[in-house]
């Protein structure tokens, strides 16, 4: 069964709280879930006169890149799954963590590269440190 593309925009901004990247000149909508500064998932819509109704192909192709299933992103789209039952679905699947989740990538990097220096300095001989 189709999806209606507009309410499923609305859907994707308004209870999934994805970030839209609107470039003009651009054929797709393109919308990012960011989640404590971590980009976990994203998809996009074409602005095509065609693509006002989404067919299941496209509903598929949406929902993996949610990391869902078709069913589970419907459910989204009509209301009966919340954005907490999405966040932990991908918690689930690893995607997400708990708590960890607020440390980027970047700063996970940094920690690691300091905690390494810091056993350099302190296995380094008297004399050196």
């Amino acid at each position: 069964m189709p999806l209606e593309r507009d309410a499923t925009e609305a859907q994707l901004t308004q209870k999934l709280e994805m970030t839209l990247r609107d470039r003009r000149g651009d054929d797709h909508r393109r919308y990012d879930l960011i989640v404590d500064g971590q980009r976990v998932a994203r998809t996009m819509v074409s602005r095509g006169s065609g693509y006002r109704t989404l067919g299941d192909d496209l509903v598929g192709k949406m929902a993996r890149q949610l990391h869902v299933t078709s069913p589970f992103f419907r459910e989204l789209i009509s209301c009966t799954k919340s954005r907490d039952e999405y966040l932990s679905k991908l918690k689930e699947q690893h995607l997400l963590t708990s708590g960890a989740s607020s440390r980027s990538r970047a700063n996970r990097g940094l920690q690691r590269r300091s905690s390494l220096l810091a056993g350099a300095i302190t296995s380094a001989p008297r004399s050196y440190r």
